[in-house]
């Protein structure tokens, strides 16, 4: 029983695995013939493709290897001056970092291009500006200027911008140091908002533009701490900016004319004449102005007007000899001519405002009673026009020159020899303000021949009475101002019978003299120096606070020189600030004397240090020598012959080596 029941379990087993087999193989069958169908219809895609779109044949060997060749990835540009993202096209890119104290030196980038930077090498201290054309983006100027020790090159520099340029600023080092009103404004007029507060040693960036149509203006600064051993950190501004839409163009002239006429000025003349006169005169002649003359030379001479930017001009013959632009500037613009021939033999500017008037003194000492000298002024003319200056100028005729004032107009024609005083001057008080239009028109002779000046009391020095009358209300300056002194000049001492002294470097040394508030003591420092044997008067720098007028009156009065030393209420910051500045006006003297107000010179003070000033140069471990000696009195002082070695510094009236200065 169980044996067959066994049988038929085995034979349902191998049943089940027959039917198993062919179901398994049917299903196979059937599935293979299914992807056969498949892969046909592909087959037959593949073969449309082909036959629609025939694949392209490498015709040699060469176009093979360079489809063959395994693709590099370009890398990109750099972005422009490290501007990320990049700009638009409609836009630059700019970069501009001021200099970080004396090591880290200024950047200026523009569209992707270092146009100042320490791999330039063209940085300089001051301000480093570049110019752009807007249209075009092509660079214009570049220029590293030294605001720190004159800025008229600046001035004329910004005012010959014209519409649509782009200006670049970076700082380094100082560059508001010597900024005068005149060219902070002009920078504000280019967008500035922080150039009327730069103060000593700040960091200044700035980006500007020159019209309506640029872009806004970007500026950063960081202000000097008030420590001189700690600097600003770097100032610095980029980004993209949107290029000028166009600049402005004049309004058409009747005509056709492309460019506007300039405003006339009185008498006719022209502020900025353009290339060619009405009637197709050339550009340099004045022929309109000048009167008609059965003799002589017809001359036309204009003092600048400043309010309406009209400039100086001087025109002879009926030809410009200066005007805006061509050689007239600032201070006392002067033509010398022969007054035989009536030829132009020099023809020069003389920054009398900044510069001094030593080079103005010179050139009429070289002149000749042939000679004439015509002469006008323009902004400011007077700040720093010596008193001996003024002396020489009325021994030519000027009966007005000693009262020429802050933002006077003046115009002159003078002559050496000449008898009285001349009959071509005009003079404007400014009054605060600039003075208004002045202009001479004359047929010049040859020999001028003096005027009678009525009321005038020869006996009188009137700059030295006006100067008491404004500044002795209070009895200040005793003697020095009684009746009796005030008809005295105030020449300087001749060297005398001292003739080894001839020629020595003591009379070639500047001497500074540092006026702070006892003005009656300087006034005595001052008389003192006058009365030394040989003084140059040229060398003797009085430098005071620029806020105060007086200071500069009394060194006038002397023919010593003025200069302004930036504010402060510390002495050693007003020294060091007074160091740097006759350094830096007297680039080729070694040495330098320093004398504080209230130190009277003994007669014998230059001839002292005649004879002292080698020792500087034999001895380098010898810092200074000194005329002072705090010991030095009847009684303590056995030999008053002897200079002695000593590591006090007394620190009045002092001579040091430039070199000095510069190291330590």
């Amino acid at each position: 029983m169980w044996g067959r029941r066994r049988a038929d379990i085995a034979r349902a087993v191998l049943l089940l695995l027959v039917v198993g087999t062919v179901v398994y193989h049917g299903a196979k069958f059937y599935m293979d013939s299914l992807q056969l169908d498949t892969r046909h219809e592909v087959r037959e895609v593949e073969t449309e493709n082909t036959e629609e779109e025939p694949q392209p044949v490498i015709a040699d060997n060469a176009e093979k290897k360079e489809q063959l060749k395994p693709q590099v990835d370009i890398p990109p540009d750099p972005p422009k001056c490290g501007i990320q993202p990049p700009c638009s096209k409609d836009q630059f890119a700019f970069a501009i970092s001021s200099g970080q104290a004396q090591r880290v030196g200024p950047r200026i980038c523009f569209d992707g291009k270092d146009l100042v930077s320490d791999d330039t090498h063209n940085a300089g201290r001051g301000m480093n500006i570049v110019v752009i054309d807007g249209q075009s983006k092509e660079v214009l100027k570049k220029d590293s200027t030294m605001v720190f020790t004159d800025d008229a090159e600046l001035i004329k520099f910004l005012q010959n911008r014209k519409e649509g340029q782009l200006v670049l600023v970076a700082s380094y080092d100082d560059a508001a140091y010597k900024l005068t009103e005149e060219s902070r404004e002009l920078l504000s007029a280019l967008g500035s908002q922080h150039i009327a507060g730069l103060k000593f040693r700040d960091s200044w960036a700035f980006l500007g533009y020159k019209g309506s149509h640029g872009p806004a203006p970007k500026e950063e600064v960081h202000h000097h701490v008030d420590r001189q051993d700690e600097w600003p950190q770097q100032a610095e501004i980029r980004g993209c900016a949107p290029l000028p839409t166009g600049a402005a163009v004049p309004e058409e002239q009747p005509g056709g004319a492309g460019a506007a006429v300039p405003e006339q000025q009185p008498g006719g003349a022209g502020a900025a004449v353009p290339e060619q006169q009405p009637g197709g005169a050339p550009e340099d002649s004045c022929a309109t102005y000048t009167p008609h003359c059965d003799a002589g030379a017809p001359v036309y001479l204009f003092a600048g007007d400043k309010t309406k930017n009209h400039w100086p001009e001087i025109c002879i013959n009926g030809q410009y000899v200066i005007r805006g632009g061509k050689i007239g500037w600032r201070g006392l613009n002067v033509v010398v001519i022969d007054g035989r021939t009536f030829q132009v033999t020099q023809a020069k500017n003389f920054d009398t405002y900044e510069k001094g008037s030593s080079e103005l003194e010179d050139l009429i000492w070289k002149m000749d009673e042939t000679s004439l000298m015509l002469i006008a002024t323009y902004d400011e003319a007077s700040r720093s026009l010596s008193s001996y200056a003024r002396s020489l100028l009325t021994d030519l005729g000027s009966s007005k020159v000693k009262n020429l004032g802050f933002r006077d107009s003046w115009v002159f024609i003078g002559q050496k020899g000449i008898v009285g005083v001349s009959p071509h001057e005009k003079h404007e008080k400014g009054g605060g303000q600039f003075g208004g239009a002045v202009e001479i028109k004359a047929c010049l002779a040859g020999k001028l021949t003096g005027q009678k000046q009525e009321g005038v009391d020869s006996n009188v020095n009137r700059p030295r009475r006006e100067f008491c009358e404004t500044y002795n209300q209070a009895g200040e300056y005793g003697d020095f101002c009684s009746e009796e002194n005030q008809k005295e000049s105030l020449l300087p001492a001749p060297l005398g019978d001292q003739l080894d002294l001839r020629g020595h470097a003591v009379f070639a040394t500047p001497i500074v003299v540092i006026a702070r508030t006892a003005l009656n003591l300087v006034q005595q420092t001052l008389e003192s120096l006058r009365l030394q044997p040989g003084i140059n008067p040229k060398m003797v720098q009085v430098m005071s606070d620029g806020s105060f007028d007086e200071p500069h009156k009394l060194a006038n009065l002397y023919g010593f020189q003025w200069q302004s030393l930036q504010p402060t209420t510390k002495y050693v910051y007003q020294m060091h600030h007074a160091m740097a500045r006759v350094f830096e006006t007297f680039k080729d003297s070694k040495y330098a004397i320093f004398i504080d107000e209230g130190f009277r010179a003994r007669p014998g003070f230059l001839r002292y240090f005649g004879q002292t000033l080698s020792l500087l140069d034999q001895d380098d471990s010898v810092f200074s020598v000194s005329a002072w000696n705090h010991n030095g009195f009847e009684g303590l002082s056995q030999d008053p012959s002897l200079v002695y070695r000593t590591e006090d510094f007394p620190a009045t009236g002092w001579v040091v080596r430039r070199s000095v200065w510069e190291s330590e």
